[in-house]
């Protein structure tokens, strides 16, 4: 068993402190302001026993008899987590089987890279589009043409208006 001495703060109501704890308040910034000018406190924080207020009463004190005192430095705050950046490894990737080929296949042509012929000449939908005798977009050509319109129509028809009057109501 060991004896712990604890002092009954006058400053501070109902605070009952170590000795070593009131000497260390003293040179604490975030301590109370009446610890940091206390001179109970200053004296404890020189290692001296300060047995009386500047008054001339007497340090009230209180013994315990505990177990075991901790250690002064027992307690330390948990450590800050370590987030350091993972390290991703690259994957190896698997080898094809099959070689790999030397020359691109050809796109599948469909409506855009086809030429249609429009008043003896060879052109693509959107040469089609580009035309001044258009009337249409180039999205409603292609669609016209990919339907299987002949080129002369898809581009001189224009839009049905009273169909698409009646979608938007």
């Amino acid at each position: 068993m060991t004896t712990l001495v604890n002092i009954r703060c006058r400053e501070i109501a109902g605070l009952t402190i170590s000795r070593e704890a009131c000497g260390a308040q003293v040179t604490r910034p975030y301590a109370p302001a009446v610890c940091r000018t206390c001179p109970v406190g200053m004296a404890h924080a020189r290692g001296e026993t300060a047995t009386c207020w500047p008054d001339g009463k007497r340090v009230e004190e209180r013994v315990h008899e505990v177990d075991r005192v901790a250690a002064r430095s027992s307690w330390k705050p948990p450590a800050a987590p370590k987030y350091a950046p993972q390290q991703h490894k690259p994957r190896a990737r698997k080898l094809s089987e099959a070689p790999m080929p030397t020359k691109r296949k050809p796109r599948p042509t469909g409506v855009y890279g086809r030429r249609y012929t429009y008043a003896g000449r060879e052109l693509t939908a959107v040469e089609l589009a580009a035309l001044p005798e258009a009337v249409v977009s180039l999205g409603a050509v292609r669609n016209r043409l990919a339907e299987g319109w002949s080129p002369e129509r898809a581009v001189t028809q224009p839009l049905d208006v009273t169909r698409s009057r009646r979608r938007s109501e």
